[in-house]
């Protein structure tokens, strides 16, 4: 039988598929909170934040 299987298992990848289910064991969001003050601030889609151009007005 030559079917694809998962690499170093030998357990063809239908079978692995059908028999062991697939959840999500994480979820991530983000939630922001940004004051008015703050100017020039972008959310990143990745999480990460430059602050370099970032700056606060009165």
């Amino acid at each position: 039988m030559a079917t694809s299987g998962t690499r170093g298992t030998g357990i063809p990848s239908g079978i692995l598929l059908e028999q062991a289910p697939i959840a999500p064991l994480y979820f991530g969001s983000h939630v922001y909170l940004i004051h008015p003050a703050v100017k020039n601030w972008h959310p990143s889609p990745l999480g990460f934040q430059r602050f370099q151009r970032v700056w606060l007005e009165n």
